[in-house]
C-alpha cells in the first residue's frame, strides 16, 4: 500500500540541532547580561547571544541600527571590535566568570516554536549565525532582551551620509570608538536626543543644537538642563527642511513652525553639521517576538508595537519572558539601566522558577529584593505624529520614504507599482483598501515594495504606518503591525546553506532547482513549457 505522506515533504525527517541549553537568552544589553548572570548562578545551563560586533557589511546596510555611514575603517578589523565591545561593559566578564556560553559576533536568524502550521519542531529552536555558518540551537526556555533601534523619518537629503539613528550614533561613541561625526545636529528633545547629546558632549563632540516640533522640551527636565547647561540649543517650534551637501551631511536647513505645523514664511537658518541624528523616538525589537507568535499590543507609552506579560514578564507563550527595551521604551528606562537590568533579573528568576532551579520561597525573597524604579510616564500619544505631520508639511510628496526600493511619499500614498515596470498600472488605491478596514502595510508592501529592501523595513516600517494613519485618518494605534519573517538579518547565502540537513531531507532537494520556469514571469510559464515539449525536453 502506497504511503499517504509525500516523501518529499518534511514529515519524518528531524531537524537537526546541532546545541541544545536551558536557556537561551537573546541580546548582550544591560538586560540581557543581567538575565544571564542571574539564570547561571541560580544553577542552569545559560547560553547569551548578542550579534556585536556587528559586521562592516551589515553596518553599510544599515542593520541592525541606522548607521548612516559615519563609522571609521575601524570596524572592518573583527578583533578590535570584539576587543572594544568586551572591554565596554565589565558585566560581559562578569557573564563569563559566571558559567554562561557568551556567544558575541552571533545573529539569531530567526527563533521557531511549535503552533498552528508548525509540530514538527522537537521544541523551541532558534537559527543562529556568524561569519562563516548558520545552525540550529535548542532551548528550554528564553528571555529576548533584543533591544531596541530609532524611529526613522524622512526629509529631503536624509539619504545622504551623516544622517543616522541617535541609538547607532551612541553605539559607535561608547562602545565602538568609530565614529567619524565632529559637529551633530539632533532630532527630538526627548530622553532619546538628550541622552544622545550627553554621550556626545562627554566624548569632547560639538552638538550643534536639538530641534524640536514641539513648544517645549518633551524629555526629563533634568536631563534638558544638563543639555542647555552646556550651552546646547533647543530649537523650538521648529522642524528640519533638508540635509545639505553632496557627498555628505554639511548643513542642515531647519525652520520655524506655526501652530498648524507648517514652515513660517522667512523662519529659515542653516546649521552647519556633519552629522543629523535622529532623535525622535525608539522602537522596541519585537521580531523575534512576533515569529514565537507571542501577543503584540500598540501602547504609546511604551514606543510602538510591544509583548503583552504576566507579573512575571512572561510573554503569551509560555517559556518565553521579554526585558529590556524590547519590552518597551520609556523616558526613565532610557535614562537609568537600572531597570532594564532589574527586568532581565526577574525574567531570569521566573525562567529559573519555572524549571525548578529555584523554588517559590527563594524566588519570592530574591525578587522581593529588586528595587522598586520607574515606569513608563504618560505620553502624549500625537508626538510622532506631530513630527510626522511637520515633516510632511515641510518636505512635500517626493521625499524618499523607502531608500531601498527607491519609494516616494507620492508613490507609497498613490498606491503605485515599481518604478523598475515603467508604467502606471491601474491597481487598489489607499481609498478602497481603507473600505477592507485599516490599512494593511504587508498590502502596501506587496503593491508598491516599500519596506522590502535589505535594511528589511528598518529605515521606514513606522513612517509608513504613520503616513497611512495620517492619509486616512486611522489612529496609528488601529495599523497592523507589518510582519517579520526570517532571516530577521541579511546574511551571505553561503551562511545560511544548510550543511547538515537530514539524509531523507538532501535526497529530494534538487526538486527546488530542478524547476527550469521557476524564476520567469508566470505569462511565460505555457509558452516556455511549450518550446520545451516541442524539443522533446
Amino acid at each position: 500500500m502506497r504511503s499517504p505522506i509525500d516523501p518529499k515533504s518534511i514529515a519524518g525527517k528531524p531537524l537537526p540541532v546541532a546545541e541544545r541549553t536551558q536557556l537561551l537568552v537573546l541580546g548582550g544589553g544591560p538586560a540581557g547580561l543581567a538575565a544571564a548572570i542571574e539564570a547561571a548562578r541560580a544553577g542552569l545551563k545559560v547560553m547569551l547571544v548578542d550579534e556585536n560586533p556587528v559586521d562592516a557589511g551589515l553596518m553599510g546596510l544599515d542593520v541592525p541600527l541606522h548607521y548612516g555611514q559615519r563609522m571609521d575603517g575601524s570596524v572592518r578589523n573583527r578583533a578590535r571590535m570584539m576587543e572594544q565591545i568586551v572591554a565596554s561593559d565589565p558585566a560581559i566578564e562578569e557573564a563569563f566568570a559566571a558559567g554562561v556560553d557568551v556567544r558575541l559576533a552571533t545573529y539569531a536568524w530567526g527563533v521557531f516554536a511549535n503552533g498552528n502550521g508548525v509540530r514538527w519542531l522537537p521544541g523551541m529552536v532558534a537559527g543562529l549565525a556568524d561569519d562563516e555558518r548558520s545552525w540550529m540551537v535548542g532551548f528550554d526556555r528564553i528571555v529576548v532582551a533584543a533591544g531596541r533601534r530609532d524611529l526613522a523619518l524622512a526629509f529631503p537629503g536624509w539619504q545622504l551620509p551623516g544622517v543616522m539613528g541617535a541609538a547607532a550614533a551612541r553605539l559607535l561613541i561608547e562602545r565602538y570608538s568609530a565614529f567619524t561625526g565632529t559637529r551633530l545636529l539632533i532630532l527630538g528633545s526627548g530622553a532619546d536626543a538628550l541622552t544622545m547629546a550627553i554621550a556626545a558632549l562627554d566624548r569632547g563632540l560639538d552638538v550643534v543644537g536639538l530641534v524640536e516640533v514641539a513648544s517645549a522640551p518633551v524629555g526629563p527636565a533634568a536631563l534638558v538642563e544638563r543639555v542647555r547647561a552646556a550651552g546646547v540649543a533647543i530649537h523650538l517650534s521648529s522642524v528640519i527642511l533638508a540635509a545639505e551637501g553632496t557627498d555628505g551631511v554639511r548643513a542642515a536647513r531647519i525652520a520655524s513652525i506655526d501652530q498648524d505645523l507648517r514652515p513660517v514664511a522667512g523662519g529659515e537658518r542653516v546649521i552647519a553639521c556633519d552629522t543629523i541624528c535622529l532623535g525622535i523616538g525608539g522602537i522596541p525589537n519585537v521580531e523575534a517576538l512576533n515569529l514565537l507568535g507571542c501577543d503584540l499590543a500598540y501602547r504609546s507609552d511604551l514606543g510602538g508595537f510591544a509583548p503583552t506579560v504576566d507579573s512575571r514578564l512572561q510573554t503569551s507563550r509560555e517559556g518565553v519572558f521579554v526585558a529590556g527595551d524590547c519590552l518597551g521604551i520609556h523616558a526613565a528606562k532610557t535614562a537609568d539601566p537600572r531597570i532594564s537590568r532589574n527586568e532581565g533579573r526577574l525574567a531570569a528568576l521566573a525562567a529559573a522558577r519555572s524549571l525548578g532551579a529555584i523554588d517559590d520561597t527563594a524566588y519570592a525573597r530574591q525578587t522581593a529584593a529588586l528595587a522598586t524604579l520607574p515606569g513608563p510616564e504618560t505620553v502624549a500619544p500625537a508626538y510622532r505624529t506631530q513630527w510626522m505631520r511637520a515633516l510632511l508639511n515641510a518636505g512635500g510628496a517626493d521625499v524618499m520614504v523607502c531608500q531601498c526600493e527607491e519609494v516616494t511619499r507620492a508613490e507609497l500614498l498613490g498606491v503605485q507599482p515599481p518604478r523598475y515596470l515603467g508604467r502606471t498600472l491601474p491597481q487598489r488605491s489607499l481609498e478602497t483598501l481603507v473600505q477592507d478596514g485599516p490599512p494593511n502595510q504587508d498590502q502596501v508592501k506587496r503593491l508598491t515594495r516599500a519596506g522590502m529592501g535589505p535594511c528589511q523595513g528598518r529605515r521606514c516600517r513606522e513612517q509608513i504606518a504613520l503616513m497611512l494613519a495620517l492619509s486616512t485618518g486611522t489612529p496609528v494605534e488601529r495599523i497592523p503591525l507589518a510582519g517579520y519573517r526570517p532571516p530577521l538579518r541579511p546574511l551571505p547565502l553561503g551562511v545560511m546553506e544548510a550543511t547538515n540537513e537530514a539524509a531523507g531531507m538532501e535526497e529530494h532537494w534538487e526538486i527546488w532547482f530542478g524547476i527550469p520556469t521557476q524564476f520567469l514571469p508566470t505569462q511565460e510559464v505555457e509558452r516556455a513549457e511549450q518550446d520545451r515539449s516541442s524539443h522533446g525536453k
